[in-house]
Order: C-alpha cells, then sequence, then structure tokens
C-alpha cells in the first residue's frame, strides 16, 4: 500500500480558481473508488437531511413514522433528574467552568454519516460573506476531500475554500498521535495553503490522542453545533474503506470477491445542537485552540501551527437566541498529565510489563517528552465519565447502548470500571432491559489485542441479572453489514442520551480528548424525541441491506416502540439469520488475544515468523495478558 506521503500528490485545482486540494488520504491508486451505498438510516427528528445528489436508496422501505398520541415519559423522567449538577442561566456563562447543564435548546440527532454530511454542508453554506461568520472544526482525522454534498457536490475542502474567500473565519484541530500525525499535518497545510488557521495537537498521554469530533458555526441561522462519533472521511461514505484497520485489508485481499461490497458506510451517530449549550463546544474548541497555539507548547516543539491564528470568542448571548425544549449539558475528557508519572517515564515496571511497553514506546515514536495539561484543565476533567456514571444510577427500566470497543473492565485508583454502575442498574427489580450492540470481536482484535478477553471480563461484570435482561448483538463480517461500527450513543429509559465521541474504554474516559452531548427532553405531551432517536436506531439495524436482499418485511414502529419488545424483535431477527445481526451470548466470545501488532512486527523481524516463535509469542500474550494492559491502564491513575 502507498505511504501517506506516496499518496500526497497535487490535486487537481478546486473549484472557482482555489489552490489545488492535496491530502494523503484523498486518493489510493490501490484501491478502487467504489460508489457509495445509500445509508438506510430513516430520518432524523424534525426532518432528515439527504444527500441532494442521489435518488432515493432501494432499501428496505420506510413508512414515515405517525404521529403519537400522547406518550408520557416514564414517571420521575423529567429532564432535569438526568443531570448531577444545577442548571445555568441561558444568559449566564462562566468559560472557566465546567460545562453546566441549560436548557431550552434545539437538538437533531443525525443516525446517518450522509445524513450528518449534508447537514454540515449546508451549516458551511450558511456562514455570510464577510459578516463575522466562522467554521471550527475539531477531529482526530479529516479528509478534505470527501464529497459531504454527495457524489456530484462539492469536497468539504471546495466549500471551505470557498468559505474563507467569501471571509468566514476557517479554523481546524488535529490530531497528532502516531497514527494521524503526519498525515494530518499535510491536511493542515492545505488548509492554510487557501487561507484558513490549523494546528495539529500534541497535548495527549503517551497511548492517548485527540479523539474529540465536532462542528461549531456562526452562520446566518445562529450558532449551530454538532458533536458525536463521525470525523470527516471519504472511508465513512464507504468509498474505499479504512486503510487503518488492517484485519480488515487482510480479510479484503484474500477475499477479493467481497471487494466490491465495502461500499457500506460506517455507522455513525452525531446531533446538532442550537441555544445556549452550543456555547459550550464553541468554547472548548477556543479554549484547545489557543493552548495548543500558547507558549508552553512551543517548548515541546512538537506542535505544527498552520495559517493563521485569530479565532472568535463564543458569545452567549448569540447562541441562547436559539428557542428550545431540550436540556444539555456538554462533556468532555482531558488527561491529566500528573497521572501515571511513573509509566509514562518506564519506570517501576514489572519485567513483564517492560517486555510489551518499551518496543511499543519506541514503535510508536513515544520517547520524548510530554506536554504538561491545559491551563484550563491543569489536572485534567472527566466530566463525560461522571455524567455517565450519574445518568445510569438515575436509570429505572432501560438502558440501549452503541459501541465500538465495550472494554471498560478495569478499575483504577482514580475510578471504577462503568461495568460496576451498570451491574447496580440492572439489579434493580424494575428494570427491565438492556440492549448493547457492538462492532464484532474480530474487526478490532488485532487493534486491541485482547478484545475478546477484556469483553467478557466487561460481561461478567455486569452481575448474574445480566443472563435475562442484557442482550448483545454485533453485525456479521459480511459484505451486507456497515464497514465499521463506530456509534459512541447511550439512551436511559427512553428520556435522556448521551452522544458524544467517547468510546467505552478507560482511554475515553481518563486519557483521550474526547467530547459528547447528554441531552434530555422531559415534555409529556408528546413522544421523547430521544425516544425516538433510540427507536430510528433500532429500525436502521433491523431494516439493514441483507434483510432487504432476502425480501424481509420492512419492520415498523410498533416492532420497537416498547423496548422490551424491541429487544425480542432484535433476538428473533438474529436467531433466525435475517440481516446481519449476531447474537452474541454473555460470556461466549472465545476470540484469541493476540499480541499487539506493533510489538509483532518487532519480534518476527528479530527472531522470524517460524511456527515455533509465533507459538511462543501466542503462549507469552496470554500469560501476560493483564500485565500487558497494566501498561495503559496506569495512565488513567
Amino acid at each position: 500500500m502507498a505511504s501517506p506521503a506516496a499518496r500526497a500528490a497535487a490535486a487537481p485545482a478546486g473549484a472557482g480558481g482555489m489552490p489545488a486540494l492535496r491530502d494523503p488520504r484523498a486518493s489510493d491508486p490501490v484501491r478502487p473508488s467504489i460508489a457509495p451505498i445509500a445509508d438506510p438510516a430513516r430520518p432524523a427528528v424534525g426532518g432528515g437531511l439527504a444527500d441532494p445528489a442521489k435518488p432515493a436508496p432501494a432499501v428496505v422501505p420506510q413508512v414515515a413514522p405517525p404521529t403519537p398520541a400522547h406518550d408520557p415519559a416514564p414517571a420521575g423522567a423529567a429532564a432535569g433528574k438526568w443531570f448531577k449538577r444545577a442548571p445555568r442561566d441561558p444568559g449566564i456563562w462562566n468559560p472557566k467552568q465546567v460545562p453546566l447543564p441549560v436548557a431550552g435548546n434545539l437538538v437533531q440527532p443525525l443516525i446517518g454519516v450522509l445524513e450528518y454530511y449534508a447537514a454540515v454542508a449546508a451549516t458551511i453554506r450558511d456562514a455570510r460573506d464577510h459578516m463575522g461568520d466562522s467554521i471550527y472544526i475539531a477531529g482526530w482525522t479529516l479528509d478534505l476531500s470527501t464529497p459531504i454534498e454527495g457524489k456530484h457536490g462539492k469536497s468539504l475542502g471546495e466549500l471551505l475554500a470557498e468559505a474563507v474567500q467569501r471571509g468566514v473565519e476557517v479554523r481546524v484541530l488535529l490530531d497528532s498521535s502516531h497514527h494521524n500525525g503526519p498525515a494530518n499535518a499535510v491536511v493542515a497545510a492545505n488548509i492554510a495553503a487557501f487561507g484558513g488557521g490549523a494546528v495539529v495537537d500534541n497535548l495527549r498521554y503517551i497511548f492517548g490522542s485527540q479523539h474529540q469530533k465536532f462542528l461549531i458555526g456562526r452562520t446566518k441561522g445562529g450558532i449551530v453545533a454538532y458533536c458525536g462519533s463521525a470525523d470527516f472521511e471519504n472511508a465513512r461514505m464507504g468509498r474505499y474503506g479504512n486503510g487503518g484497520h488492517i484485519v480488515k485489508l487482510d480479510y479484503f485481499n484474500a477475499h477479493p470477491e467481497v471487494y466490491k461490497h465495502v461500499g457500506n458506510p460506517w455507522h455513525e451517530v452525531m446531533v446538532r445542537i442550537q441555544g445556549a449549550a452550543a456555547v459550550d463546544i464553541w468554547q472548548t474548541f477556543v479554549l484547545r485552540y489557543r493552548a495548543a497555539c500558547g507558549p508552553q507548547m512551543a517548548l515541546v516543539g512538537k506542535v505544527a501551527i498552520f495559517g493563521p491564528t485569530s479565532l472568535i470568542d463564543p458569545s452567549p448571548a448569540v447562541a441562547a437566541m436559539t428557542p428550545g425544549q431540550v436540556m444539555v449539558q456538554i462533556v468532555r475528557t482531558f488527561p491529566n498529565p500528573r497521572a501515571g508519572i511513573d509509566v509514562l517515564q518506564g519506570a517501576s515496571l514489572t519485567g513483564a510489563q517492560k517486555f510489551f511497553y518499551e518496543p511499543l514506546k519506541s514503535a510508536l515514536g513515544m520517547s520524548a517528552p510530554q506536554p504538561a495539561g491545559y491551563d484550563f484543565a491543569p489536572a485534567g476533567e472527566t466530566s463525560y465519565y461522571e455524567a455517565l456514571l450519574y445518568a445510569i444510577s438515575q436509570t429505572e427500566h432501560t438502558i440501549y447502548l452503541e459501541d465500538q470497543y465495550l472494554v471498560d473492565a478495569v478499575s483504577t485508583k482514580a475510578r471504577t470500571a462503568i461495568t460496576a454502575a451498570l451491574a447496580r442498574a440492572i439489579a434493580k427489580p424494575g428494570f427491565k432491559k438492556m440492549i448493547i450492540l457492538i462492532a464484532g470481536t474480530p474487526t478490532i482484535q488485532d487493534e486491541l489485542a485482547q478484545a475478546a478477553s477484556r469483553r467478557r471480563e466487561f460481561f461478567l461484570q455486569l452481575g448474574s441479572a445480566a443472563a435475562a435482561k442484557v442482550s448483545v448483538f454485533w453485525y456479521k463480517f459480511d459484505m451486507h453489514s456497515p464497514y465499521w461500527f463506530h456509534s459512541k450513543t447511550w439512551v436511559f429509559d427512553d428520556a435522556c442520551a448521551v452522544v458524544g465521541s467517547a468510546n467505552c474504554n478507560r482511554r475515553s474516559y481518563a486519557c483521550d480528548s474526547e467530547l459528547g452531548a447528554v441531552f434530555a427532553d422531559g415534555n409529556r405531551d408528546r413522544m421523547s424525541m430521544v425516544k425516538r432517536m433510540r427507536m430510528d436506531l433500532c429500525l436502521k439495524h433491523l431494516n439493514n441491506h441483507a434483510a432487504a436482499s432476502v425480501g424481509a418485511t420492512a419492520h415498523q414502529d410498533s416492532a420497537v416502540e416498547d423496548f422490551v419488545t424491541a429487544a425480542a424483535t432484535f433476538d428473533s431477527v438474529a436467531a433466525a439469520g435475517i440481516g446481519t445481526l449476531v447474537v452474541a451470548p454473555i460470556g461466549s466470545d472465545m476470540t484469541p488475544d493476540v499480541t499487539p501488532k506493533p510489538l509483532r512486527e518487532k519480534i518476527i523481524a528479530t527472531f522470524g515468523s517460524s511456527a515455533a516463535v509465533l507459538k511462543t509469542m501466542a503462549d507469552f500474550t496470554r500469560s501476560t495478558r493483564k500485565e500487558q494492559w497494566d501498561v495503559i491502564d496506569a495512565q488513567a491513575q
């Protein structure tokens, strides 16, 4: 496969005479371009945003949901019960404070990546000419060639370049981890070339990353913010797959007959927020951007700054002008730079830990000193994790969870694994059901090395009641599945939801930077918009491409409106082999653990790849499984 540098050749000039946009992931001569297959997501609450350049997808027919009759929320499910902190006044705002809940917002879930991209394209076009408007983006990765207006529309890079020409301030924050740093630096240089500003931000742990994914726009429609699980990439649309995950590439190299089917979009969930809560996302961007451009980062010498660094400060008054009925709290993770210092320096490790840690540290290029923490979060911030714990504690009846990893099964000195809170909720006499949808273990095993065993620990820690009250599903790894299951979404009692960038693992709750939105709609005069989102997600998964291919009858609202009925519907579909969902009985996944890829390559390069070497490596991995992960666990101490 071509290296990122080799794929960074100059692209044709953009529309309107804009400078040519080069992106290391924009094209790959090794991989044929694959037209995206339409995402079968149902329209979002308040009206969906379809791809304007495509006809309606030929998938399972969807029927517009009927306007429900009076559907009271569960007893005691007023919006405020889901938030530990008292809400702030929309007109009173303290930028130095951890974001507080605030009422009066509009929230629109976007449960398909194509839907999200179309919404963002509209937001960029709404930025006014020479009126002080702005578009700010924070991401783990970014592909300027992503055609966010559809196959025949303009790309993200073209729309941003045109916005700069109109006098719109464009700024971008990107991750600098080993996985993305060099490629993101090229993207940042391209942004600076058309007049925008970009920073490749290195403020992270050795094993951490800048994982926040959000966009904030000041436009003619007011302040509009987005947050959730999706970055901007061709891969998310299924155009040519994701080059970062070797398991999938190995599979498709061995099975070229299914390669053409990897056009299915990723499964992502985002939310569009208007109202006072949007200013907290805006302020998060400003704080991070200024910190990255500040003197302490210059001392580290690993922050790459491209183009102008000026920023427009948040305006709470402007953001609060949009009326709504949803209470929202923006929650975040920032690492504590004082945690795990001995581990970062490689000290106080056992021999087994050092065996894994030192080669990994060298292979990942992480031997250089790490910067100090943010001045606005000198001891880090864990409001994301704390908000989840509180919402779980308030749950009485049901939990719906979509997650990529689901491996948070180890407690540290600073925090307990989230399984403890879940076990207490599930054990309540009135608790009915938890539905979990996750990425299949084989698709993440090479990345996590111990996904199966960590997941087994996770499920076992849910307690004895889990066997009857928890149902787990993942997608088969086949041509009809989403190319990547990437959502990080929680729904509690169909009344409160958390949508953001944090996976259910220790990195997201303690080591990576993350951002999400907790939102609750306590209106009793109609169906909760949180419940509507959960129903739409269920129907998206049940009415998938494979179900359509075998002529299965499309499921309607009646199959998922009641939560327990929805769980039974998932069970019956998966058990019957209809569609691509698989039932994953609790604790049954026996996928073997593997040695982490960078270390495996180093061992093979040193000792060869004979059967004896491979067996010894596998045996050592099993015997030192805990020690291997303790190196990463210690960062959350």
